[in-house]
């Protein structure tokens, strides 16, 4: 779902009908469609970003009661994840949630596991992957691969978000 459906309760309207003629219950967005890093040359930019969704989606908070349908904001290389939660504490539904990608909160340099923690509990859906880093002259090299090949104690991830959110559904996501 793209991040402007959950702008007005006519687009939101419109995304929902078309998820559920599909058969899907849940649907992911990512609020940023590039990364914090990429797509902000000022701070004051990202505030901006920021501000805008701390205050649209709570005004959308009757629209998200209203058609019962499952939302997942997806910590996209966007929002920390303490940022993430006190957004959707502050949206206060039980149809908006997270969709917790194991991986992307390494690229703003969380601690993979504080991330879990955090987001576990506002679990609606996931992005499964395996992570993994290597040094280079310049920095590090960020990349997916194969699960189990990587950093991250994915059955760790996994019991986290079941044991948080047993309704959660797991999503694998590979885009290399």
């Amino acid at each position: 779902m793209p991040a402007r459906c959950l702008e007005t309760p006519a687009a939101y309207a419109e995304a929902v009908a078309t998820a559920r003629a599909l058969g899907a219950t849940r649907a992911r967005v990512a609020l940023l469609s590039g990364r914090r890093y990429e797509s902000f040359e000022t701070a004051a930019a990202w505030t901006a970003f920021a501000t805008k969704w701390r205050e649209t989606l709570p005004r959308m908070r009757p629209e998200f009661q209203r058609h019962r349908f499952h939302v997942g904001i997806e910590n996209h290389k966007d929002w920390l994840a303490p940022e993430l939660v006190a957004l959707l504490r502050s949206i206060d539904s039980e149809y908006v949630g997270a969709c917790v990608d194991f991986g992307n909160n390494v690229a703003l340099l969380e601690d993979p596991d504080e991330t879990i923690e955090l987001l576990a509990p506002y679990a609606v859906t996931t992005h499964l992957k395996d992570m993994a880093v290597r040094r280079t002259t310049d920095g590090f090299e960020l990349s997916e691969v194969r699960l189990g090949q990587g950093l991250l104690p994915l059955a760790q991830y996994v019991a986290a978000v079941r044991r948080a959110r047993p309704e959660a559904r797991f999503c694998l996501e590979m885009m290399t």
